[in-house]
């Protein structure tokens, strides 16, 4: 009976180990999946800095060279992907990232006649 007692025990011990193993692994894959959600995020804020920053320095280049149709193109796309890249209240209608992109291209071929005529 005594040896009875002792595998029962022994069982009952490595059951315990088993279930804290799995708790364990668990909580790995927890973590796991928590990190990936966050880089996910990460991916996503890069992803939007590096089309910005690209279509701002592309914009730059068609300026410098005078090429005015690339960069009313390229000020519309910015202010396309900005309009959809911001986080404040804004109006939630339909087009409204069109007529905001709209604008950023006509800015920008205003703010190249106008800086021509300031700076002479």
């Amino acid at each position: 009976m005594e040896s009875h007692r002792a595998i029962v025990e022994w069982q009952a011990t490595e059951a315990r180990k088993l279930a804290r193993f799995v708790d364990r692994q668990r909580g790995v894959l927890v973590a796991l999946r928590a990190a990936t959600r966050r880089g996910a995020v990460y991916a996503r804020i890069f992803v939007r800095a590096f089309v910005l920053v690209t279509l701002v320095a592309c914009n730059t280049r068609q300026l410098a060279l005078g090429h005015l149709g690339g960069a009313a193109a390229i000020g519309f796309l910015i202010s396309f992907f900005w309009w959809s890249n911001s986080s404040k209240d804004r109006p939630d209608v339909p087009g409204a990232a069109l007529a905001y992109g709209a604008g950023g291209g006509c800015g920008t071929l205003v703010g190249f006649f106008l800086a021509g005529w300031i700076g002479g």
